[in-house]
């Protein structure tokens, strides 16, 4: 028997125009290179039926069924009936999403050929709307003439022979493997699949989906790498990093350092990766650096990812820096100060008038090696000058602020 293609069109209520703007994907569920079997039920057959899976919100578009009639002598012009249903993941419930009815008239030889039929859904009312991340199901069965014989078209051995399945009066579900092993005089390690696909459009397109995105320490910095499954409209990616911040109460702020481009709209995976050659300056207390991406829309709208941090390993030194600000106004209350230690140690860090009285207690106790933040209280002190000491395993360090009111 031929196996040719051969299109039956149903009326398609949408501009070729606007369906050019609506990303669309083939979901196909068989094996294209296996070899192809035919299996004959006489009409009317029951439901045949593929499980399959949609990404994304989206709507059937079209439909290809692997199918052929042999017509007895007896069924005169009287056409068969292709009955296409899509069906919600809900059996043995029986929920349709979208039900057609297609006449298969004879060729000019009296026979309906073997053939990928297409059935090209219209979008009227009502609408076959996948919502995952529940599967659906793409149903059918042929009425027609008493002894009339249905040929299925499938392959061997099937690679998804657990979507390929039969529904019962029931509406509970055999595999076609086990209803169809007599006839195809199938192994017991024989399965098949349906010849069937759909073509399965998303009118939202596809989103940016960010499957992972990690950070780790790379040649005395950080490399940052993430992956996507799919992008719509994007214009790439900013790549943000936390500012270092104090365990006091300081504000976490978040500094744009870089920009990678994105790939537009496309539904295959795509990797991007950044250096930041500069991560220690932004290490929190225990070495932690944090880092976030920000997608951004060729339109402007943006999202943001989940927070990637990797840890350093530092080398510290005996530091003491600059208050920020400096010099500082009495009203604003306080000034941050940054301090180091190379070892585990006790260490004290105290603010001093002019006179060398003590004015406030900043820090004191015992320090594991690393990098500290602290805050100079200074409200309410007059305008003068002012020193903050760090004192630790013998050794001094001290700073100079100016207070003004």
């Amino acid at each position: 028997m031929r196996y040719i293609v051969l299109p039956l069109f149903i009326l398609f209520w949408q501009s070729s125009v606007a369906m050019a703007q609506v990303p669309c994907d083939p979901l196909v569920y068989y094996n294209e290179s296996g070899q192809e079997l035919v299996y004959t039920h006489p009409v009317p057959t029951p439901w045949f039926a593929i499980r399959m899976t949609a990404n994304w919100v989206g709507k059937i578009d079209t439909a290809y069924i692997g199918l052929g009639i042999d017509r007895a002598s007896t069924s005169g012009s009287r056409p068969d009936t292709l009955h296409v249903r899509v069906l919600a993941n809900q059996l043995p419930t029986y929920n349709i999403l979208d039900d057609y009815s297609v006449l298969l008239a004879p060729n000019l030889n009296g026979e309906i050929v073997d053939a990928m039929y297409i059935i090209e859904f219209k979008y009227g009312d009502p609408v076959a709307w996948i919502n995952p991340p529940d599967d659906f199901y793409l149903t059918w069965r042929i009425r027609g003439p008493a002894n009339d014989i249905a040929r299925i078209r499938m392959v061997q051995q099937g690679v998804n022979p657990d979507r390929s399945l039969i529904i019962n009066q029931d509406n509970s579900t055999t595999l076609a493997t086990d209803f169809m092993r007599t006839q195809l005089q199938l192994g017991a390690a024989d399965s098949i699949d349906f010849m069937t696909k759909v073509h399965a459009c998303w009118p939202y397109g596809y989103p940016v989906e960010l499957t992972s995105f990690a950070a780790r320490s790379y040649n005395a910095g950080v490399l940052l790498e993430w992956h996507t499954a799919t992008e719509e409209n994007n214009s790439g990616f900013i790549v943000e990093r936390l500012l270092g911040s104090s365990e006091q109460g300081m504000l976490s702020l978040w500094q744009q350092i870089g920009f990678i481009e994105g790939h537009g709209t496309t539904n295959q995976g795509k990797s991007y990766s950044y250096n930041d050659p500069n991560a220690s300056i932004a290490a929190d207390v225990s070495g932690v650096v944090r880092y976030r991406l920000r997608q951004v829309d060729y339109d402007g709208k943006t999202e943001l990812s989940p927070i990637a941090e990797v840890t350093l390993t530092q080398e510290f030194s005996f530091e003491l820096e600059q208050s920020y600000p400096n010099p500082v106004r009495s009203a604003t209350g306080s000034a941050a100060v940054t301090y180091s230690l190379p070892t585990e140690q006790q260490a004290r860090l105290e603010l001093f008038d002019a006179l060398g009285r003590s004015v406030a207690v900043v820090a004191e106790g015992h320090h594991p090696a690393g990098r500290y933040s602290a805050v100079l209280p200074v409200q309410g002190l007059r305008s003068g000058v002012y020193f903050y000491r760090l004192t630790a395993n013998g050794q001094t360090l001290t700073r100079r602020l100016s207070v003004i009111e």
